[in-house]
């Protein structure tokens, strides 16, 4: 399994990062069920999570406004801490800020969940969530959207 750590050599100056193709593929091919914290219907996160979807992940939509509705075939829980099964990846839209909270959030929850990769979806970057993630024994991807690499790479489940 190719290795990544979010050190500052790593990320640079806030530009692209330059995560190796086999670590993208292993994040994506360890992870069946996804977490989408920041769903919103009508935004990128729906059309994301719909693609997602699309290629085989089981998808969880994560909204406090939309908790108890149905979305994408699942019930939608408030907070991570809400989802009643297990899940590999949670993906987050949002801000720095929101990232910030859900590196905490999945970090608590990585054990009990089973959780194994936190993914920064673009305009949510945030290198020290990221490193406190790693430092978790979370493995993390950011600024990328995880259904474009899935098709980019060639991985579906």
């Amino acid at each position: 399994m190719t290795d990544f750590r979010h050190t500052t050599e790593a990320v640079g100056d806030g530009g692209r990062i330059p995560y190796p193709d086999d670590y993208v593929r292993d994040c994506l091919k360890d992870t069946f069920k996804v977490a989408v914290i920041g769903y919103k219907l009508g935004q990128e996160s729906e059309q994301r999570a719909l693609e997602l979807r699309h290629e085989g992940y089981r998808v969880i939509p994560v909204n406090p406004d939309l908790a108890g509705e149905m979305h994408l075939g699942e019930v939608v829980p408030g907070r991570i801490a809400d989802i009643p099964t297990t899940v590999d990846m949670v993906v987050v839209y949002g801000t720095a800020k929101d990232a910030e909270m859900a590196a905490e959030g999945a970090r608590l929850a990585k054990d009990p969940f089973g959780l194994k990769v936190l993914w920064f979806a673009p305009g949510a970057r945030n290198d020290d969530a990221a490193r406190r993630a790693e430092d978790a024994g979370l493995r993390v991807v950011q600024d990328r959207d995880p259904a474009e690499e899935a098709r980019r790479l060639g991985v579906s489940h």
